[in-house]
């Protein structure tokens, strides 16, 4: 009979109770966060652990439950086994001893020297079972902080048996996805509302409060009638932020015109005087009127409408144009 019920254990380790009551001292508080592992709990026969969920990020999918066995605890292979709770009341503390929980997952101690429990907080996770993990059933963020114990089920067990224990430390498990955020700064009060913004040349709606993408590079364009447009190339990781911090300000255009024997070029009517840097002149975006002069002469006039940040050169181009008749 204890046969057949160890047998039953290991093939169903999934087990749901509700509202059990469970005893013990408490070992250890881990609080996953950040992205970093938490610190390292010794949990002992009937101790118990308790694991809290913190961490504000939205592409964390789960928490991982890692373990470590020691060899001496190993030494009695299916001797124990490692019991989980969810919506514990009270709220874990150091010196409180009684809970009650519901109980989510169950399994046997493994023959093995470090292995893993995934817990998923929804049912369309990722995260996938291997040789040294199982993934348990879906836990709401809502229900954390868990609770973990290792208790005997074997009878007639030694001292050195008893003084059996168990490592845990607890990690975030992350979707294949990282976010990028863009915060917009605006000067010389200039509006914001207009900016488009272009993710690998997709138009995204603006403003939001991020843009989930997948891992690796990624092109943004940020553009407004104002301020000309901005590209940016961006790396993305999984499971973290990346952001743009973009300032609207005036983008001054400037105009460069080419010198040449007996030329000179007006801009708006007002003739363009050489200056150290050749000739040259700063303006603001818009449409203006280019003269070009010969010999005192205004042969051309033409209006161009210049873009925000925009560097422009301006030459007088003579050909000599044959035509059949």
């Amino acid at each position: 009979m204890k046969k057949t019920f160890l047998l039953i254990l290991l093939l169903f380790p999934f087990i749901t109770l509700y509202s059990e009551n469970v005893v013990g001292s408490m070992n250890g508080l881990l609080i996953v966060q950040n992205d970093q592992e938490t610190s390292t709990v010794e949990v002992g026969l009937e101790d118990l652990a308790s694991v809290d969920y913190l961490y504000d990020n939205p592409f964390v999918q789960g928490v991982e439950l890692i373990f470590s066995i020691p060899e001496d605890t190993r030494n009695f292979r299916n001797s124990f086994a490692l019991y989980l709770y969810r919506s514990v009341s009270p709220r874990p503390a150091g010196d409180q001893s009684q809970y009650r929980g519901s109980q989510f997952f169950m399994q046997i101690l493994p023959y093995t020297a470090e292995f893993s429990l995934k817990v998923p907080f929804t049912k369309d996770h990722t995260l996938r079972k291997d040789a040294d993990s199982v993934v348990t059933a879906p836990v709401d963020r809502e229900a954390f902080p868990l609770l973990l114990t290792l208790l005997p089920i074997s009878k007639g067990l030694p001292d050195i048996a008893r003084s059996a224990s168990v490592s845990l430390k607890a990690i975030p498990l992350y979707e294949n996805r990282g976010g990028l955020k863009i915060e917009i700064e605006s000067r010389d009060e200039l509006s914001a509302d207009e900016t488009k913004i272009r993710i690998d040349g997709s138009e995204k709606s603006w403003p939001e409060e991020y843009y989930p993408l997948s891992p690796g590079f990624h092109t943004v364009e940020i553009e407004n009638p104002a301020t000309g447009r901005r590209e940016f190339t961006i790396a993305v990781e999984a499971g973290k932020f990346t952001k743009i911090h973009h300032v609207l300000q005036s983008a001054v255009s400037r105009l460069f015109f080419a010198p040449r024997e007996g030329v000179s070029y007006l801009l708006d009517g007002e003739e363009i005087p050489p200056g150290s840097d050749g000739i040259s002149r700063s303006c603001e975006p818009g449409i203006h009127l280019i003269g070009i002069r010969l010999n005192e002469k205004l042969i051309l006039t033409e209006e161009y409408n210049i873009q925000p940040g925009e560097n422009l050169t301006i030459s007088l181009d003579a050909r000599i144009l044959f035509e059949k008749n």
